[in-house]
């Protein structure tokens, strides 16, 4: 599709469409916005990644997924996921089991050992996609650091008094855990590292909440678990008289890119809640290297994005909301 081409029919449909009350703002409130399945190299050929991504189609489009859609999704989900070792899914969720794969490498040669489905983590989120409004409720409690170096990463496991509510459905903090380089890409590009915030709610499904580190200032939020990762790994461990601010981990703006995905490590279990958010938190290069001298290299290559939606949020402003819709068939970024 030619965009520019189009972009003055697409404004004035729009247009129409909320005069006439076809598009309602509640319908947009939960538009699903397509993302770009194209390589991360596509969009920059600096990135610091050796991984190579799936080639994917380069198209963006908006869609309503029907009911028939949802549930052959669902279906294949469910045969891929039934079809895997579950008792591999501790590697993402608990702190006490060995992992069975190699942690300084990239899950390409395991992956052929499970039944994939379409809807794989991380994903590379394309440049202008816009991002959800920042409605997460966080209720993080400070902590006492218990943490483990299973082998893999470096954990840290919650005390269970931490949670997040996701329309108006609460996920408990199971632990948080970091890779290098970052799983997910922006534009092609990474960044020195990522950690995982990992919920389960009382139902079973899991929301997981990304963040992007980069390098800058000294983070003292951070300190306390930089300065007391394990150098080998063992079981997890209470350090005394230590405690982390687990709230102070996140961006002070927690606007998000949101997805359905699967887990990142083996066996990529899907059906995963995705919050990645879209500001970064900065860490200083000697925070940085006290992970990166333990696992420099433990991340997945980004996967194709296939059927799935990028979700965009709720906004009480018609003519904003309008104008991220119209940038998800540009391809442009639309400032407010």
């Amino acid at each position: 599709m030619d965009y520019k081409h189009n972009r003055t029919s697409i404004s004035h449909s729009l247009s129409l469409f909320l005069a006439a009350g076809v598009i309602s703002i509640s319908g947009l409130s939960t538009l699903a916005i397509s993302g770009s399945d194209s390589s991360p190299d596509s969009h920059s050929s600096s990135s610091r990644s050796t991984h190579s991504s799936p080639s994917s189609a380069k198209s963006s489009s908006t869609s309503s997924s029907t009911s028939t859609t949802g549930s052959t999704r669902a279906s294949r989900r469910a045969a891929a996921n039934a079809a895997n070792d579950k008792s591999n899914e501790s590697h993402e969720v608990t702190s006490t089991e060995s992992p069975t794969h190699s942690a300084k490498s990239s899950h390409s040669d395991e992956s052929a050992q499970y039944n994939l489905g379409i809807e794989q983590s991380p994903v590379d989120i394309p440049a202008g996609m816009p991002a959800h409004d920042a409605d997460i409720k966080f209720s993080y409690e400070p902590m006492a650091l218990n943490i483990v170096n299973n082998g893999h990463t470096v954990q840290v496991n919650s005390d269970g008094d931490s949670f997040i509510e996701v329309e108006g459905k609460k996920y408990s903090l199971l632990q948080f855990h970091f890779h290098a380089l970052s799983e997910h890409t922006l534009a092609g590009e990474h960044t020195p590292m990522e950690v995982h915030f990992v919920h389960q709610s009382a139902d079973g499904e899991y929301a997981v909440v990304g963040v992007f580190l980069e390098q800058g200032e000294n983070n003292a939020a951070y300190a306390p678990v930089f300065g007391n990762m394990p150098a080998d790994s063992g079981k997890a461990q209470t350090v005394s008289g230590v405690a982390i601010n687990t709230i102070d981990l996140l961006p002070a703006q927690r606007e998000y890119y949101r997805y359905e995905g699967s887990f990142t490590t083996p066996p990529f279990t899907e059906g995963v809640k995705w919050f990645v958010m879209s500001n970064t938190v900065s860490l200083s290069s000697d925070e940085i290297g006290a992970y990166t001298q333990l696992y420099s290299d433990n991340y997945r290559m980004v996967q194709g994005i296939n059927e799935r939606t990028f979700i965009a949020g709720s906004s009480s402003c018609e003519c904003c909301q309008a104008r991220k819709v119209m940038a998800s068939f540009q391809g442009d970024l639309v400032s407010e």
